[in-house]
């Protein structure tokens, strides 16, 4: 993706991109269990060889795993946090568990020896082996992919069916003074918009992106409104189930918005892009997918 996103830049006559490649999203453990869990003890200071974990699907098609450590393992709330972060990303590499994972729980479970008190009482069933945390978290991803279009492209010669979302204003995030969007992918867009982890892997098996055109919407309500129009007419005549999707639009006080799911190979992107460029003012082209989303493509400023 990186390569192609410079590919894009360029035809654009855009700054080269910062951003370093970043590694594929396919699943391979760096480390065995044993190997993490050593990995844990030296940075964090902490034990988990007892512990247990569960996994489960979360909003945006993300993955949380809670680690329950046994309360006879010993280790202050921030040693056994860490531990745990420094296990799996032994375990699964930090590209894999930045797109995949939302959040790393710890767990107070029941002690391994001694006596049992009140507290302890927790049942231990729902969880599995720590070593097994792999195959689980690779079991989830499967899953999720599993149910994911082959392409969302596909879309194109589909019925429409669009929700309206509203957006607190914020003053930082992605897209900070979005009020409004329409979409056909809102669990997607509320991903994005909302600071979640965001990846089109989750939410496609095709190798099409998801990806935001912004402009400046100067002027009255009338004159923007048409310039909108503009824009969607000339996104929707090349609409095609090989390179484009139109997939919302939206709106804040002082810019525009349009949501599209695009190969970014396609050799007539960076031509369509420098035709809207000379449509709306200010036009950025950008990505959806961490960290790519961090610099959008400046065209006609």
């Amino acid at each position: 993706m990186f390569e192609a996103y410079s590919n894009l830049a360029r035809a654009l006559g855009a700054p080269a991109m910062e951003l370093k490649p970043s590694v594929p999203d396919e699943f391979s453990a760096s480390e065995s269990h044993e190997g993490a869990l050593k990995k844990a003890r030296t940075e964090a200071g902490a034990c988990l060889d007892s512990s247990r974990v569960r996994v489960g699907v979360t909003r945006g098609h993300l993955l949380e795993v809670v680690v329950q450590v046994p309360l006879d393992t010993t280790g202050d709330p921030e040693a056994l946090q860490l531990a745990a972060e420094v296990y799996l990303e032994a375990l699964l590499g930090t590209a894999l568990l930045d797109e995949w994972v939302a959040s790393v729980a710890i767990d107070r479970i029941a002690r391994t020896t001694g006596l049992l008190v009140v507290s302890d009482g927790r049942s231990v069933t729902s969880a599995h082996p720590l070593s097994e945390a792999a195959p689980l978290i690779r079991l989830g991803i499967e899953g999720i992919r599993s149910q994911l279009p082959d392409s969302q492209l596909s879309l194109a010669a589909a019925g429409d069916n669009w929700t309206a979302l509203e957006i607190p204003e914020t003053e930082s995030g992605l897209q900070p003074e979005r009020c409004f969007a329409s979409t056909r992918f809102p669990e997607a867009l509320k991903c994005a918009l909302e600071g979640m982890p965001f990846s089109s892997t989750r939410f496609t098996r095709g190798s099409e992106k998801l990806c935001w055109l912004s402009w400046r919407g100067r002027g009255a309500a009338a004159p923007r409104l048409r310039a909108r129009s503009e824009v969607e007419t000339l996104v929707s005549t090349k609409q095609c189930e090989a390179h484009l999707l139109l997939a919302g639009s939206g709106f804040g006080p002082r810019r525009d918005y349009l949501d599209l799911w695009t190969m970014l190979a396609w050799a007539e992107l960076p031509k369509l892009l420098l035709s809207l460029a000379s449509t709306v003012e200010g036009l950025e082209f950008g990505l959806y997918d961490s960290p790519y989303s961090e610099k959008p493509i400046q065209i006609g400023f």
